[in-house]
């Protein structure tokens, strides 16, 4: 099942370009557009690929890297447009004064859980007490849910990897701070501005929106989410 929490959550979905100081001798029709970042621009841009490459008269290479590392390869010229499914933060800004930020779209976040739990909504401050690991089982969440075995019943958390700008915005939303373990596939979290520690409770990180849906689907008791523009889906929105 899928299912967007009560109030709603906008994602900017950003092309960035980078003025070159550089003077261009070759044919610029002689060469690929080369996009690359965020994963769900990258859903938007590969069905208008065609009209992009018949507008610009040059064939199109689009890849999906997420928004961090868009970002820094627009900068760093490896690139001829970045995207970024968020803003560009202060420190980028002063770091690369030279990249354009233009908007073309807005996004929101959807969370995904499994139909057998019977999750028919959740409020934004539930959200983020299961992702501290203050609600640890399902049941905690909502009387809906049927009886569980205390196995299937633990709250098993994955989030969208830190690279990617719905990973910020979901941050953002939920008012939460993070640590990565070191040489691990792991975040804890914990509310933001909170001095205290973070969480005992890991969360796994994973890179694709399918992954996010295979997870729910393979493991009962999981909770995920990805940006709800990545794939054409029509869920039921919970008001």
């Amino acid at each position: 099942m899928l299912f967007r929490s009560i109030k709603a959550l906008l994602l900017s979905t950003t092309l960035i370009s980078a003025h070159s100081a550089y003077a261009i001798e070759e044919n610029i029709y002689s060469k690929p557009i080369f996009i690359a970042g965020s994963t769900t621009v990258t859903e938007l841009l590969v069905d208008i690929k065609d009209d992009l490459s018949q507008e610009f008269g040059n064939s199109i290479q689009i890849r999906p890297m997420g928004s961090d590392k868009g970002i820094k390869a627009i900068a760093e010229n490896v690139i001829d447009i970045g995207t970024s499914s968020r803003y560009l933060t202060k420190e980028e800004q002063q770091r690369w004064p030279f990249l354009r930020q233009i908007i073309i779209a807005q996004d929101a976040i959807a969370f995904f859980v499994n139909k057998n739990l019977n999750i028919t909504e959740v409020t934004t401050k539930k959200l983020s007490d299961i992702y501290q690991g203050k609600l640890k089982a399902w049941s905690e969440v909502s009387p809906y849910t049927p009886e569980l075995s205390a196995k299937n019943d633990e709250i098993l958390l994955f989030s969208k990897g830190t690279s990617h700008g719905s990973f910020d915005v979901f941050l953002e939303y939920l008012n939460l701070d993070y640590i990565q373990e070191p040489g691990s596939n792991f975040i804890r979290l914990k509310m933001a501005g909170n001095r205290g520690l973070f969480s005992k409770q890991k969360v796994e990180l994973y890179d694709q929106f399918n992954q996010a849906l295979g997870i729910v689907q393979r493991i009962p008791n999981a909770i995920a989410y990805d940006s709800y523009g990545a794939r054409r889906l029509k869920p039921r929105i919970w008001k």
